[in-house]
């Protein structure tokens, strides 16, 4: 059966703000394209009445709850057009990704601490560090937090509060750096990496203080060498 026109009254209800009228036209696209069976995506679907767009604060309101919704759409041309629209949606969009991180769908999270790790909110600071932690047990999301961490836009106006802030990710990096997991240590390396030169030294930690004693101790060939070669580029 096809279930095209099925689909077609719910994407027209979506009238999508300037930001996101790719995502809606790429979806609009993909239920004529690809007709689906008779069980439909709740997050082509479920969208009700009440959301429809009643001011501009409204409609961006609900066009984020669709996008993250999207996140779990098992169509992955779909999930990546999301996450690209709730890259660029930013700050307004974080609310929504922290509440999707709560979610049991393990690609939803994944894709919504990523879209977080890119969007550097601080608002997202204490998620970021929860989902890094050894207890969270999807190795992606702790990999893709680790990497959020030094995105992080912060405020410089506020030293004092950001020094608190950055001693919390110091600590945390400390601890990653011995996890029995290589990845997760490479993790660290390569957050560490993409800082600049300047936000090196913004930083209110020596990077040396963490990457010296990962040299020297560490086993892993691939964690030592990119560990070397960052902690070069520190000193020089």
């Amino acid at each position: 059966m096809d279930n095209t026109n099925s689909l077609m009254p719910t994407l027209e209800r979506i009238e999508p703000i300037a930001t996101l009228e790719p995502i809606a036209k790429h979806l609009e696209s993909k239920a004529r394209q690809e007709p689906t069976d008779n069980s439909v995506q709740p997050a082509l679907t479920d969208i009700p009445d009440s959301l429809l767009p009643i001011d501009a604060a409204a409609e961006v309101a609900s066009q984020i709850d669709y996008l993250v919704a999207s996140l779990a759409d098992p169509d992955p041309a779909i999930t990546t057009v999301a996450l690209q629209a709730l890259r660029e949606l930013g700050d307004a969009a974080v609310p929504a990704l922290i509440m999707a991180i709560d979610n049991y769908h393990n690609q939803a999270r994944l894709y919504a601490v990523k879209a977080l790790a890119d969007i550097g909110s601080l608002q997202s600071l204490d998620v970021l560090i929860q989902c890094a932690q050894p207890d969270e047990l999807m190795l992606g999301v702790r990999r893709a937090a680790i990497l959020g961490l030094t995105r992080i836009n912060w405020p410089y106006h506020s030293p004092a509060p950001i020094a608190n802030q950055q001693a919390r990710i110091f600590e945390l990096f400390s601890d990653l750096c011995t996890d029995p997991n290589w990845s997760v240590r490479y993790a660290v390396v390569v957050a560490l990496a993409n800082l600049s030169k300047h936000e090196r030294h913004q930083f209110n930690f020596c990077m040396g203080e963490l990457l010296e004693p990962l040299c020297a101790q560490e086993t892993e060939p691939v964690v030592k060498t990119r560990a070397n070669v960052v902690l070069q580029q520190y000193l020089a």
